[in-house]
């Protein structure tokens, strides 16, 4: 199996079709293990995002099951620790880095209560970045220009066309 970051085997159209979707997925991953450092569980097998991979787990630790891995990874996309999920796409568009996040909090052997106050610290880690980022977004000069030139075609006000913190 290819690792997940040979970029020998992608086509190079799609690289600069989509640089935009490479960078959000790359920050994904990177905000993967940023939150867990946060809330201070050890990386699974001491491999990174990138390196990771679901055949990592093949075969599956003797405490754990894929069911339990499973109600992880659906604790983590309802927590929305990597942001929420698009109308009609469930947890999917985050699949490997919340497959890797739950890999991590399962490998750690947490009882349900320590996985519980795991993921809440990485939720409220999460919503801070996720404000943090809008506030930069909000702040952008030519974000701003835009808000302002549309807001005066509709007749509105900026401050209505902003993300709010």
């Amino acid at each position: 199996m290819a690792a997940q970051t040979d970029l020998a085997l992608v086509d190079s159209a799609w690289l600069e079709h989509d640089p935009a979707g490479i960078a959000y997925r790359l920050d994904v991953r990177a905000s993967a293990m940023e939150l867990l450092q946060l809330a201070d569980v050890p990386l699974p097998f001491g491999l990174t995002c990138d390196q990771w991979n679901e055949a990592v787990m093949r075969p599956t630790p003797a405490h754990l099951s894929w069911k339990t891995l499973g109600e992880m990874f659906m604790q983590l996309g309802e927590a929305e620790v990597l942001g929420g999920a698009d109308y009609g796409q469930r947890y999917s568009w985050a699949y490997p880095p919340l497959q890797y996040m739950a890999a991590a909090l399962g490998v750690a052997e947490y009882d349900d209560e320590e996985k519980a106050r795991k993921i809440e610290i990485m939720k409220d880690a999460g919503n801070e970045r996720t404000k943090e980022l809008a506030e930069k977004v909000r702040r952008n000069h030519v974000v701003r220009d835009a808000a302002r030139r549309l807001a005066d075609a509709l007749g509105g006000k900026v401050r209505d066309l902003l993300p709010s913190c």
